[in-house]
C-alpha cells in the first residue's frame, strides 16, 4: 500500500507540471490576453504552520517550469 501511494505521489508532480504548461498554452493562443503572464507557485511547503520545504512537491516543479518557459 505504501509503495502504491508512493509512485501516485510521485506522478502528481508530472501531472501538475503537464496541467501548468497545458494552461499557459492555451492562454498563448490567445491574442487577446497579455503575453506578459506571472505564474506564482504557491503552497511551496506542504505542511501547515511549517516552513520546512525539505521534500516539497514545488521544489522538482518550479525548475521544471523556469526552465520551460525562460
Amino acid at each position: 500500500l505504501i509503495q502504491t501511494a508512493r509512485k501516485i505521489n510521485n506522478k502528481k508532480v508530472d501531472w501538475v507540471i503537464n496541467k501548468i504548461i497545458s494552461s499557459l498554452e492555451i492562454l498563448a493562443k490567445d491574442r487577446t490576453i497579455n503575453q506578459n503572464l506571472i505564474v506564482g507557485i504557491f503552497g511551496l511547503t506542504y505542511k501547515p504552520n511549517i516552513d520546512d520545504l525539505r521534500e516539497s512537491p514545488s521544489l522538482l516543479i518550479l525548475p521544471v517550469l523556469t526552465y520551460q518557459f525562460l
